[in-house]
């Protein structure tokens, strides 16, 4: 546990410019979190590829030229 509240605060340090928040908001890292704690590791990783997912939706775009 103590090493996923560090990633959780390490990822919250970021900032995404395109959502303009941070890239893993507090009630994110507090749900991640619980999840893991109860054991729900899978719920948690949901959490996870849920602001991954949106995080490169967002982001489709760049470096494609044409194609976006």
């Amino acid at each position: 546990m103590p090493r996923a509240r560090e990633l959780m605060r390490e990822l919250s340090r970021y900032y995404d410019p395109v959502l303009g928040g941070a890239i893993l908001e507090v009630r994110h890292q507090r749900a991640i979190v619980e999840a893991i704690e109860a054991g729900r590791a899978q719920e948690a990783r949901a959490l996870i590829q849920e602001r991954y997912d949106l995080y490169v939706r967002d982001r489709a775009h760049l470096g494609r030229g044409e194609e976006a």
